[in-house]
């Protein structure tokens, strides 16, 4: 029946109201509503004309909802019409099981109505003594017939000794009166009816010959023997223990024994009938009154009745003159042995009434052995035997383990199996199990197979079991139904088997306690083929792990030679199929790497626009779609687990589900289930960011929602066309899980894009791959590239991306404008700088900014001024700001102006973003000055950063400064002579050592055609031609000395103009040039307290950072070096005024007030500024302030800082 949560309007699943947006339009979180604020804005950034089409696209969003409610409406149709005619063929199976019991009463009936003594003068009820009996023999035969019944019907007799013949009567009367009950069994109730005279027996037993039906019997003595053991009493053949044939004396002989005398039939045709009477006379043996037997039915259906070998011998007898038997069925009759089933099996050798025989039911006949399993093999390859079988039932059967193997061989060649089960026989025990499926598997036409409770081992079933299964009946073409309950599959084979389900033909799939016995630490997984493997080809899961990469490269349209790499020894593998089957080799070790994205996927520098398209449209192929009609037929066993995570995952990692599929699923499991099955199914939904804000909304409160969106968030604001970031997986989050495949798969075809094109390899590992830093589990793994590395099931994985689509030439940042508005709404939003990371990451791919931009973008982030940690939320500011950088960096439209931004950054996270970015990819390819060197040759592109740096400073006459080069003993060589010039061959550089220098180079010197060459080259950026006058030089405080900064501020104070200044030193009549007199003569002049001591030494220094080829003279250009400091210290100046103001919500004096203090020392300032998240060089502005370096400063200072200076955007460009 269909639940309650599925109908409409009622039950948790529906939109919970406190989701909704409020009254005042606002949405459930924080972030949602900073989200829903800039996405307008970065869409207008992007799209001046989105305009117009905004309606269109409210239409288009309203469409999707109305399809996606649809769908749910159609898929609670079908869930309704499918479990209806279930409960109908279950009341159908309940009225046919009903007549059937119906039918069988009256075949008991009639067999006892036409074998019964002819000799009673009335009829007796069973198990009841009266005194006017004339014929005691019956009386006794029935009596012993009822202590055998007992005996059969599992019940214990009261007394297990041998009765004596002076309590028989008595014990037998006060039988007959409990059988009066209404308890008494069903058998004997039925017996008791009243019956005509001429419904007697016609057997007439030899104690009656000479007995008169006139005598009047007033006592009966019931002679008993010494009886046998279970069951059977009066049995010769079958039983256990030994057979007493000896008996007390009496004065009639017949009242000696039961049957002193056997049964003789009356004169009738030589037919089955007669021969199973006349067997059972030679056996002493009571007749079983079976369908087979009394009413000459096709099926010999036996199950449950407690059969013994002695009873089953008379049966075989019928099969020499049966004219058809459809069906056998022995199952539960746990006494049978070899002894009675194999002559059975015989009899159908050869038979014409058993070759079309259609079910075969042996389950838990636990005692047979070889010589029974031997005939049925025979039965099953012959072609005399059972070839028209349809069903097999050997569950609870011991299979020997030197016939499993031919037992499964007889099965795969069987013409027309249907039906076959092999539960709890034993196939898990044999070493050559996985041979053993592989033969069952051939036979082409089953529908059902049954292997559980088998126990095969880890080996076979643990996640490689599930596999060969998957590969071997993914194809077949009948399979409908196949139980593997309570095998060992671990969690990992609910992968395999659901595909399994999902692709084939099956419709049924019981796995009962089959996925909850641990977990296996290397597994195929079809959605995430990428990896080396090393295969043992004589193995079958191997074979099979080889079949499946065939496969998916026939899915994906690859070659064998696009797809296996590097493969050792080199073998011919099949591109195509024969007869369905990709035939292997099945001998032999292969080695390779499989990549199934090496030689497809879009080219990621020329279409950046069908990165999301093309990466959904991967995962389709190697995921499956789950069908409406699948879906169904998996809510059974949905239902029939009591750990529903295994499906779950394995749903979550290889299908692709619909928002139907989500609420289904919520709706079958319990209410605490739901958060679980939306969190790791969320990204199943990934072609449609509606359906997952939908799946999000079947949470069941605020709570979960919010729980979700947490946990989810990454993978949520995850963009393909911008994926650069630094990541932090926990794999056993589907979601994350998710989402490294993903990175993988894009870095797989920049790889390839880079490959192709014949780029320059700036990976870390020289490997093209643009994964940097990676680390699982703390830890360098052992691999060569993220992309050939099998990403393991669990664990915390953590790395930088820094790669992706680069803007093309001649792009245009977000306008003014629009701009400001995003800014302004970033700034006063309120959120925590962790929920204004995730808001400006999900709308990057819509905006590019300039580098202006960006660095005032990056000021936005700041520390809350509730927060009650500031310490750790300024860290965390920090590393928000080092995100966004990391982020946006390759959204920057004029790459050649980056220093703007960076000068922001402090040498530290300089440092960080060097790391993460890597030296060549952040490498300030058109502005080199000043940059700071710390690379290690060990790794390959930092070697190849001391090539570029080398090569440049050759072509533009440059020279490092401080060079220091420490070999890999630890050995420090100070490089007199300078840096070797053979260092500019990637080939000729150390292979290991620790270089460090500082780059020099004249202005005039500057080679920007060069530079611009290896920006396009070594960084891959599409930059167009540059002159000196498109750049806006700049520089980083971080790399000047706080001297040259007091040096800049005596001179503005005293000039205007830079040049001015220049030309006051130079003196009237100069030259063009300051020399080392000409400037030491200025600074003698210079009287300030900045510089009281060690003058001349100080003033020397900043010489020689104006003098930068260290000729000995400053010339125009070298000396507008310092118009670059004061334009980012102006900058510098702009930004701390701007973030006082808004941090403080009124002017400078509101900012001093709550410092609370009358002077600040420097360490307080840095801490004040650093908790509130101030982004910026404190300590160097806070130089400038202290004008007499005393280590702290008033109100006045603070204040007559920014009075005296501009806060416009010094000279940078937008």
């Amino acid at each position: 029946m269909l639940r309650d949560g599925w109908k409409d309007g009622a039950g948790p699943m529906q939109p919970i109201q406190i989701l909704q947006p409020d009254s005042d339009g606002y949405l459930a979180t924080a972030l949602e509503r900073l989200l829903d604020r800039l996405l307008p804005i970065a869409l207008e950034c992007g799209d001046v004309h989105s305009r117009p089409r905004s309606r269109q696209r409210f239409k288009a969003v309203v469409r999707k909802v109305i399809q996606a409610r649809q769908r749910v409406a159609c898929l609670r149709g079908v869930v309704n019409t499918l479990l209806a005619p279930r409960i109908r063929d279950m009341d159908a199976q309940l009225e046919e099981i009903a007549t059937s019991k119906k039918l069988r009463q009256e075949n008991v009936k009639r067999f006892l109505e036409n074998y019964r003594q002819p000799q009673l003068s009335r009829e007796v009820p069973v198990g009841q003594v009266t005194e006017d009996m004339t014929t005691k023999p019956l009386l006794e035969t029935q009596c012993r017939f009822w202590q055998v019944a007992d005996k059969a019907a599992g019940k214990v007799p009261e007394c297990r000794g041998e009765p004596r013949q002076s309590d028989s009567k008595q014990s037998w009367i006060a039988r007959g009166a409990r059988e009066r009950r209404p308890q008494r069994w069903g058998l004997a109730e039925r017996l008791r009816r009243p019956e005509p005279a001429v419904s007697q027996w016609d057997v007439m037993s030899s104690g009656l010959k000479h007995f008169s039906a006139a005598q009047k019997v007033q006592k009966v003595e019931l002679g008993l023997t010494k009886s046998t053991s279970l069951p059977s009493l009066h049995s010769k053949h079958g039983g256990f223990g030994k057979v007493d044939e000896t008996c007390e004396t009496c004065d009639e002989a017949p009242m000696a024994t039961t049957f002193t005398d056997s049964w003789k039939a009356k004169q009738k045709s030589g037919g089955s009938m007669s021969r199973y009477m006349t067997a059972c006379e030679r056996g002493n043996i009571l007749p079983k009154p079976l369908d087979f037997i009394a009413s000459g039915s096709a099926s010999l259906n036996a199950a449950n009745w407690g059969l013994a070998d002695s009873d089953l011998i008379p049966v075989v007898t019928m099969f020499r003159s049966a004219s058809f038997v459809q069906e056998v069925d022995l199952s539960a009759n746990t006494l049978l042995t070899d002894k009675s089933l194999v002559p059975l099996l015989q009899k159908m050798m050869r038979n014409a009434a058993c070759q079309g025989m259609a079910r075969l039911k042996l389950r838990q006949c636990w005692r047979l052995g070889a010589p029974a399993v031997e005939a049925v093999i025979g039965l099953l390859s012959s072609c005399w035997g059972l070839t028209g079988l349809k069903l097999l039932d050997f569950s609870g059967v011991l299979i020997p383990v030197r016939l499993q193997l031919d037992f499964c061989e007889a099965i795969g060649e069987h013409p027309n199996l249907t039906s076959v089960k092999l539960a709890d026989t034993g196939l898990g025990s044999n070493p050559a199990a996985r041979s053993c499926l592989e033969a069952l598997f051939r036979c082409n036409t089953l529908t059902a197979l049954d292997l559980s409770w088998n126990a095969f081992k880890d080996e076979v079933f643990v996640a490689i079991g599930a596999l060969v299964l998957e590969d071997a009946l993914g194809r077949h073409p009948t399979l409908t139904e196949l139980d593997v309950s309570r095998n060992s599959f671990s969690k990992l084979g609910a992968h395999s088997l659901l595909r399994l389900f999902a692709s084939s033909r099956l419709e049924r799939l019981h796995c009962a306690e089959s996925f909850d016995m641990g977990t296996s630490g290397r597994f195929f997984q079809l959605c995430n083929p990428e990896g080396e493997y090393s295969l043992n080809l004589s193995l079958p899961h191997h074979r099979s792990i080889l079949r499946m990469l065939l496969k998916l490269c026939k899915r994906l349209r690859l070659t064998v030679k696009q797809a296996f790499i590097d493969m050792q020894p080199l073998l011919t593998l099949p591109d195509q199929e024969e007869d369905g089957v990709f035939r292997v080799p099945s001998s032999g070790r292969v080695s390779f790497t499989f990549s199934s994205t090496r030689a497809a996927g879009p080219d990621v520098y020329e279409e950046p626009a069908r990165l999301d398209a093309a990466l959904q449209d991967r995962l389709e192929l190697c995921r499956v779609q789950l069908r409406v009609d699948k879906a169904v037929l998996m809510i059974p066993i949905f239902e029939s687990l009591q750990d529903k995570l295994p499906l779950i995952d394995a749903l979550a990692k290889n299908f692709i589900l619909s928002y139907a599929h989500v609420e289904m699923l919520c709706s079958l499991g319990k209410s605490m289930l739901a958060p679980t099955v939306i969190l790791r199914l969320l990204h199943t939904t990934a072609a449609s960011k509606l359906c997952r804000y939908m799946c999000l909304l079947l949470a069941g409160s605020k709570a979960q929602y919010i729980q979700i969106q947490k946990r989810a968030r990454l993978s949520l604001t995850f963009t393909p066309s911008n994926p650069s970031m630094h990541y932090l997986l926990i794999l056993s989050e589907a979601c994350d899980f998710h989402l490294a495949e993903s990175i993988r798969i894009l870095d797989r075809w920049e790889s390839n894009c880079a490959t192709r094109c014949g780029l320059v390899d700036n990976s870390q590992s020289g490997n093209q791959s643009q994964v940097r830093n990676e680390l699982y589990e703390g830890r360098k793994p052992c691999f060569r590239s993220l992309g050939d590395w099998e990403l393991p099931l669990q664990g915390r994985l953590e790395f930088d991306f820094a790669g992706g689509p680069r803007p093309r030439p001649g792009t245009e940042p977000a306008p003014a404008g629009s701009f400001n508005k995003l800014f302004e709404v970033v700034l006063h939003s309120g959120c925590k700088p962790k929920q204004q990371l995730q808001a400006l990451r999900a709308v990057s791919p819509y905006i590019y900014v300039s580098s202006s931009q960006l660095r005032a973008l990056l000021g936005s982030v700041c520390v809350p001024q509730d927060t009650k940690d500031k310490k750790d939320a300024a860290e965390t500011a920090k590393e928000v700001r080092l995100q966004l950088f990391h982020i946006f960096y390759y959204r920057l439209t004029d790459i050649w102006n980056v220093k703007v931004c960076k000068a922001r950054f402090s040498s530290e996270e300089y440092t960080s973003l060097t790391t993460r970015l890597g030296p060549v990819k952040f490498l300030p390819f058109v502005q080199p000055e000043q940059a700071l060197l710390e690379l290690d040759f060990a790794i390959h592109d930092h070697k190849l950063a001391v090539s570029i740096f080398v090569m440049l400073c050759q072509k533009e006459g440059a020279l490092f400064q401080e060079p220091r080069f420490i070999r890999e003993d630890g050995t420090e060589d100070k490089l007199v002579t300078g840096v070797p010039r053979a260092w500019a061959r990637y080939s000729d550089c150390p292979k290991a050592g620790f270089f460090r220098a500082k780059y020099a180079v004249a202005p005039e010197k500057r080679s920007v055609k060069t530079r611009t060459e290896f920006l396009a080259t070594y960084g891959r950026w599409r930059a167009p031609a540059l002159a000196k006058e498109d750049i806006c030089w700049w520089s980083q405080l971080s790399d000047v000395s706080l001297d040259v900064i007091r040096f800049l501020e005596v001179i503005c104070e005293k000039y205007p103009d830079l040049k001015e200044a220049f030309r006051d030193i130079d003196g009237e009549g100069g030259n063009g040039g300051i020399s080392i007199l000409e400037f030491e003569e200025y600074c003698e002049r210079v009287v300030d307290s900045r510089f009281s001591k060690n003058r001349r030494d100080r003033f020397r220094a900043i010489f020689r950072f104006l003098d930068a080829t260290m000729e000995g003279n400053i010339s125009m250009e070298e000396w507008g070096l310092l118009d670059t400091v004061k334009c980012e210290l102006d900058r510098q100046t702009h930004d701390l005024h701007a973030f006082l103001l808004h941090r403080f919500k009124g002017g400078l004096e509101q900012a001093w007030d709550a410092w609370a203090t009358s002077r600040i020392t420097q360490e307080q300032w840095k801490r004040q500024l650093d908790e509130a998240g101030y982004f910026g060089a404190s300590a160097e502005l806070f130089s400038i302030m202290d004008q007499p370096n005393a280590g702290s400063i008033s109100y006045d200072q603070f204040r007559r800082f920014f009075s005296g200076r501009s806060t416009r955007d010094g000279c940078a460009k937008s």
